[in-house]
């Protein structure tokens, strides 16, 4: 996504939590200036001091525009995608592929978010670290329907290739010609 340009858009993640600390973030895109202006996630957010997972897009000085869920996330682990679809005028939250909840009355899309910082795993505000992995994160420029978040879903994360034994052996054939010639 350039934010420059594009106003809609997905953001996807394949992650595990490990601890329910309140605020912690799967990505933070934007600035922490006093005009912030952003796209977050948090599966275990505070607005207000109620703990509920929290999707929210913010544009300078004007209040967030958000899709609460509760409760908080329990530890363990997730896909996530958040689609901004600024043709619909929609903010779509889905977690494991299933639409969790939508606000249909957006009036920012990813071209009001500021491009200063892009986090995984933190907050651009003193919020704790991401208390756990991120196994995979997408962006598309594109909103995906709810039919390709599922499939996304189902897909998972893409496969890491394991090293095959006839590469391991060639690595440790190599380690030990390197180590001869000392």
């Amino acid at each position: 996504i350039n934010m420059t340009h594009d106003t809609s858009g997905t953001l996807e993640a394949w992650w595990t939590h490990t601890s329910d600390n309140v605020w912690q973030r799967i990505f933070d895109f934007g600035d922490d200036a006093a005009n912030a202006s952003y796209v977050m996630y948090s599966p275990v957010g505070n607005p207000n001091g109620l703990s509920r997972q929290i999707t929210s897009i913010r544009q300078g000085t004007n209040a967030e525009q958000q899709v609460l869920v509760d409760p908080r996330l329990a530890t363990g682990s997730y896909h996530v995608a958040i689609v901004v679809d600024d043709a619909a005028d929609e903010l779509r939250y889905y977690l494991n592929g299933v639409l969790q909840g939508t606000n249909n009355a957006m009036t920012y899309n990813l071209n009001d978010v500021s491009n200063a910082n892009a986090y995984l795993g933190k907050a651009m505000f003193p919020d704790p670290y991401l208390a756990g992995s991120i196994d995979e994160f997408r962006i598309y420029n594109t909103p995906l329907s709810d039919a390709e978040v599922l499939a996304s879903f189902t897909a998972g994360p893409d496969a890491i290739p394991e090293p095959g034994s006839l590469a391991l052996l060639g690595l440790g054939g190599l380690a030990l010609i390197l180590r001869r010639r000392k």
